[in-house]
């Protein structure tokens, strides 16, 4: 099940890199994992958090893993409760 994607998402990726992003009709060469994590290549994008299991993957992924958050890091580095759990690992 897909859950909808952040607006971080839309905002700094999914907007920008519709067209080459694949989808059942079109070949492209971004393939989406989930509501917030892609795949290009040997590299995946996860855009802040996503469902347990897809993080779980990310995580786990044996090439280069691209991590993109937007939060207030300096803020966060007061109170690291602001912060999803995986930026914490």
């Amino acid at each position: 099940m897909m859950h909808k994607a952040l607006p971080t998402t839309d905002l700094y990726f999914s907007h920008s890199c519709r067209p080459l992003i694949k989808r059942w009709w079109r070949r492209g060469l971004i393939v989406r994992e989930s509501a917030n994590s892609f795949r290009c290549g040997n590299r995946f994008l996860l855009i802040r958090r996503d469902q347990p299991d897809v993080m779980e993957k990310a995580l786990a992924w044996s090439g280069p893993l691209i991590y993109l958050i937007d939060d207030d890091i300096p803020s966060a580095a007061s109170s690291p409760a602001l912060l999803p759990r995986i930026e914490h690992a």
